[in-house]
């Protein structure tokens, strides 16, 4: 099979190379449009660079590029789709983890292309899941593209992305009860500690 030079560029392990094998390529596009929208999108509201437009970390850029630049054909859907479903991050405190993830949620709400979209901010318990969705709003009244198509309910947090009818909400142990049957995408914070119940509604 023959592959695309910038497709050789991004092989980094044995699972690249089955993938490619198997039908899989990396468009540059995407890649350059979920790290764009980060970048020129998100300002960070707390700490040195409180204010400041959100400048991505190599880390980041590997992170992001993959999870979205990696793509298939989708026979189902006579389109290409991303390769990775699932996505996890172990990294040390103070890189800016938090700040990633609702980046990520804001990503998927606002600048997927789904309409009606249903994103979750999720941990343990609702203040650790408060912790991104903070962030998230945050970077909303932060970012005047943001802000003008964002709606923040004050009193539940829920943030509603008005041009795709798409949402963006708090999940946890706490309030998992009633939540089965949910579809959409999560923003997990501190999995190693989320328990059994919520960790099976998430998978399900």
């Amino acid at each position: 099979m023959k592959v695309d030079r910038l497709t050789k560029r991004w092989i980094r392990n044995a699972s690249d190379e089955r993938a490619v094998a198997n039908g899989c390529r990396f468009d540059e596009s995407r890649a350059e449009h979920v790290c764009g929208f980060f970048e020129n999108e998100l300002r960070l509201y707390e700490g040195e660079c409180a204010g400041q437009p959100f400048r991505l970390m190599d880390w980041q850029v590997e992170l992001l590029s993959r999870a979205f630049g990696w793509v298939r054909l989708s026979d189902e859907w006579g389109r290409d789709i991303r390769r990775f479903r699932k996505v996890s991050v172990w990294i040390a405190k103070k890189n800016g983890k938090s700040p990633t993830a609702a980046g990520v949620g804001l990503y998927l709400l606002t600048a997927d292309g789904e309409n009606g979209q249903k994103v979750f901010s999720a941990a343990k318990d609702g203040k650790q899941a408060g912790i991104i969705h903070t962030h998230a709003r945050q970077m909303i009244l932060r970012s005047p593209n943001l802000s003008a198509t964002c709606i923040i309910n004050k009193s539940t947090g829920r943030i509603t992305h008005s041009p795709t009818f798409s949402f963006y909400d708090i999940l946890s142990g706490e309030n998992i009860k009633g939540q089965e049957g949910l579809n959409g995408s999560v923003v997990i914070d501190e999995t190693h500690v989320v328990d059994a119940r919520l960790a099976n509604v998430l998978e399900y």
